[in-house]
């Protein structure tokens, strides 16, 4: 990051929400990152993210997302667009840097569903998404917003939504409710860094659509829960806690 220019967004009780904003040092453009939380898997386990109604999601035609992901998103939204102006992205750039409307947008667990909610309001606003990563992010919106969110952006640049075996997070809310995942996921299975597919369709049953499913979710909660932390992807395996703190603030703490 460009020393000086990181902006941090806290938001929701107790700063549920952490959204870090900063101006990439070395190339064009800027990082949005949100955090993930603790809590989102505790929905999961006492099944209160199935009691959320989806509401009618204004920036495309026929989608519904899940209201209490949206509510999140727009109580932070003017600020976090106020925020990549502040350290120095803004749409169509600049005379001397037009690059600087780049945004490279990664979340984790909650953070991976405000991910794909925000890629939308940044794209009105006018900055143009370069590449993003999402991981173990739960369903966000009905199968109408998972097709406008393809054509809106994975079929035009990277778009990763990272799935870890039997995550129970990756499987709510259901898809007998009406939701479905955006593309495009790419599904490891326990069994190391290098063991993973690209998969075909956004709910592929041979990538982690396989476990879905109502009945499965109990087991995926009681045998599975340590998926949604565990990961090949960083190097102490837990992506929930990166830097092996062990205190035990840890379990409330939320991540990049």
């Amino acid at each position: 990051m460009a020393p000086g220019k990181v902006r941090v967004v806290d938001a929701g009780k107790k700063n549920a929400s952490r959204i870090i904003i900063g101006k990439l040092r070395d190339q064009a453009g800027c990082l949005l990152a949100f955090r993930g939380s603790s809590n989102a898997f505790n929905w999961v386990r006492n099944f209160q993210v199935w009691e959320v109604e989806p509401t009618v999601f204004d920036d495309c035609k026929g989608c519904k997302v899940h209201s209490g992901f949206f509510s999140i998103w727009k109580n932070v939204e003017d600020e976090v667009l106020r925020g990549l102006r502040d350290v120095g992205c803004s749409p169509g750039g600049s005379l001397r840097h037009p690059q600087d409307d780049l945004v490279y947008v990664t979340g984790h667990s909650l953070g991976a569903a405000l991910t794909h909610i925000a890629m939308f309001a940044l794209d009105s606003a006018g900055f143009r998404i370069a590449k993003t990563y999402s991981f173990d992010g739960p369903r966000v919106g009905n199968k109408a917003f998972a097709e406008a969110f393809s054509d809106a952006f994975s079929r035009k640049f990277p778009v990763f939504r990272i799935a870890n075996h039997k995550d129970p997070c990756v499987q709510v809310p259901p898809i007998s409710w009406g939701y479905f995942h955006v593309e495009k996921e790419v599904y490891y299975n326990g069994n190391g860094l290098g063991d993973y597919k690209v998969c075909k369709e956004p709910e592929d049953p041979t990538c982690s659509g396989q476990f879905g499913g109502i009945l499965n979710l109990p087991g995926l909660i009681l045998f599975h829960a340590g998926d949604h932390c565990n990961s090949p992807l960083v190097p102490n395996g837990n992506i929930c806690n990166p830097d092996g703190d062990k205190g035990p603030e840890h379990l409330n703490r939320l991540i990049i």
